[in-house]
């Protein structure tokens, strides 16, 4: 089979609906408030937040929702919008793209198809039919990331928790050698995501250390369900002054939860898909 037909499998992390914003949406004027305190205690905020937010994924049993991502992989951008069924137990994910071309399905579950996610593209390249892939293969992370194991709300939010708690236990073993200005964690409590009022966590790091992934992230948290809907993660400018280039974006819109989803929504012989 043809490469190149296989170059958009790129399925990520848990996409954009204000692109390249460097300043959340409707952000001002919410007055944010933060602290220049550099020690491990600036994270406590940040996680109770985050925390609580995962709590609230974690009641939910299945959510289909609109699913957009840009990632920067080789030094380029791809940008995806699909719509996505979402399963936890057992963990399965049912996606059909609007972009970069319509009609392109993908669909994975954790111990069915060997292991491997089932894909196929729309118009001619449906002469192909379906494909099977390793999630973690170079041909199905092509231009992504991350493979489809870690997409949804959960492995989202996880890793952002994961990556704050990895980033406040390098503060507190730096003690007093950590710089004045190390690490700047501002909250924006009236923030929007298009008509969604969110709160937003944004953390940026003063300086590069082996320990920080991202010179600046940003979580989104919808203030209504609780739930996370967008982070931004921006790499480390190359030189002082320059701005940062956005390394991976993830939003979920229109999210709708505890619908009832079943097998047959992770089927490729569902009637009403393409494959």
């Amino acid at each position: 089979m043809d490469k190149r037909n296989l170059t958009w499998m790129g399925i990520g992390l848990l996409g954009t609906i204000l692109a390249g914003t460097v300043v959340p949406c409707s952000a001002r004027g919410a007055e944010p408030s933060g602290s220049r305190k550099t020690t491990a205690d600036i994270y406590k905020p940040a996680l109770r937040y985050a925390m609580a937010s995962r709590e609230s994924v974690a009641a939910i049993k299945d959510f289909q929702a609109i699913f957009s991502k840009r990632e920067r992989v080789k030094g380029h951008v791809f940008a995806n919008t699909m719509a996505i069924k979402h399963r936890s137990r057992p963990f399965s994910v049912y996606l059909r793209f609007y972009k970069p071309v319509a009609g392109r399905e993908v669909i994975y579950v954790a111990g069915k198809n060997n292991g491997n996610l089932l894909a196929h593209e729309p118009g001619i390249g449906s002469i192909v039919g379906t494909v099977a892939l390793p999630p973690n293969s170079s041909r199905a992370m092509a231009e992504g990331r991350y493979p489809i194991t870690e997409i949804g709300l959960q492995k989202m939010i996880d890793a952002v928790i994961a990556q704050w708690q990895a980033e406040q236990k390098l503060l507190a073993e730096l003690g007093d050698n950590a710089d004045p200005d190390e690490t700047q964690i501002v909250y924006f409590h009236k923030a929007k995501l298009g008509e969604t009022a969110c709160r937003v966590i944004q953390v940026t790091h003063a300086r590069k250390r082996p320990g920080y992934k991202f010179y600046m992230t940003r979580l989104w948290i919808d203030r209504k369900t609780k739930l996370p809907v967008r982070v931004e993660q921006y790499g480390f400018p190359k030189h002082r002054g320059r701005k940062p280039k956005l390394m991976e974006e993830y939003t979920y819109t229109n999210i709708k939860t505890d619908i009832g989803l079943s097998g047959e929504d992770f089927d490729p012989r569902n009637p009403r898909y393409a494959f």
